[in-house]
């Protein structure tokens, strides 16, 4: 599970680059929402994955079903915030990067919480491939925005 902390600097820079691109440009209250709830879940979705990483450092497989749990449900409301923005074509392949990268990361949730509650590697296992993948979508998010 040490693949949570890429992830969380892919999530950081998505934030950090949709502050500034919000920012550079003029951008619609449309592009503006989204970006918004992009800021706001990225918050919510780190703090959950460095729970993750510091649960399983420490073995405790309480915490990391409770972080787990935290960072399925997170995922899963932020999508619908996302799904229910509409953005300009500027800004359309990034929310849908966003999105994927937000199912995988539900996953990432599920399937943390399954492996820890029930002591199963292989869930584990497929909870830090699915962070991994979360992680690339997340890159390929920063990639499509808008240039100034």
């Amino acid at each position: 599970m040490k693949t949570k902390l890429p992830t969380i600097s892919a999530i950081l820079l998505v934030l950090g680059l949709c502050v500034i691109t919000q920012a550079a440009l003029s951008t619609s209250d449309s592009d503006q929402e989204w970006v918004n709830i992009v800021i706001v879940s990225a918050a919510f979705l780190s703090q959950d994955m460095q729970d993750m990483s510091v649960a399983a450092d420490a073995l405790d497989t309480d915490a990391l079903a409770d972080a787990s749990s935290s960072l399925y449900g997170h995922s899963i409301a932020a999508k619908q915030l996302s799904v229910n923005c509409t953005v300009s074509s500027d800004y359309s392949t990034s929310k849908r990067e966003f999105e994927l990268a937000l199912d995988d990361f539900a996953n990432a949730g599920l399937y943390g919480y399954i492996g820890a509650t029930e002591m199963d590697a292989d869930s584990l296992e497929l909870a830090s491939d699915y962070m991994t993948r979360g992680s690339n979508h997340l890159t390929a998010a920063t990639d499509a925005l808008p240039d100034e």
